[in-house]
C-alpha cells in the first residue's frame, strides 16, 4: 500500500490575484511480478551480524501494476481582494497503471484515470479522463 499527499499554498501574485490552495492525496495498491527485492525474511534464527555472511544478488527489474484512488480540492480564486464564486472544486479518480523498476534504480510509470466524482465550478470544465506519466530515482 502506498500513499501521498500534497498541498500547495498560494501567495498573491501579479494584480493582487491570488490562486486557490490545493490539495492532492492518493492511496494505491501496487502488486509486483517478478522477484521481490526481498531475497530472505528475519527469522527465529537472524542473528546480529549475519548480513556479513549473506551472499547478495545484483538487482534486477522488475513490473508492478497498481490501482490508485486519487482525491483533489482546489480552493477559490481571489482577484483584487474579491473571491471568484466560480472558481475551486473538488474530484476523487481511479487510476490503474503500470510501473517499469529498472536494476538501475530509476522507474517509469503511467496511469489512466477515469473521474468517479466531480464538483467543479464553471471556471473549469469536468474533465473525462486523465493520462498520468512519471520517472523516479531510488537513493
Amino acid at each position: 500500500l502506498s500513499a501521498s499527499a500534497l498541498y500547495q499554498l498560494s501567495t498573491t501574485g501579479a494584480q493582487h490575484t491570488e490562486l486557490g490552495d490545493r490539495l492532492q492525496g492518493g492511496l494505491a495498491l501496487p502488486h509486483r511480478f517478478g522477484e521481490s527485492e526481498l531475497h530472505h525474511e528475519a527469522g527465529l534464527n537472524h542473528h546480529h551480524g549475519d548480513e556479513l555472511d549473506e551472499h547478495h544478488e545484483a538487482p534486477h527489474s522488475s513490473w508492478d501494476l497498481f490501482s490508485e484512488m486519487v482525491g483533489e480540492w482546489e480552493g477559490r480564486q481571489k482577484v483584487g481582494g474579491k473571491i471568484e464564486e466560480a472558481s475551486g472544486g473538488s474530484s476523487f479518480w481511479l487510476a490503474p497503471g503500470a510501473r517499469f523498476n529498472s536494476a538501475g534504480g530509476i522507474s517509469f510509470a503511467g496511469s489512466f484515470g477515469v473521474p468517479l466524482w466531480q464538483h467543479i465550478r464553471n471556471s473549469h470544465p469536468d474533465n473525462d479522463y486523465r493520462v498520468s506519466f512519471s520517472i523516479g530515482k531510488a537513493f
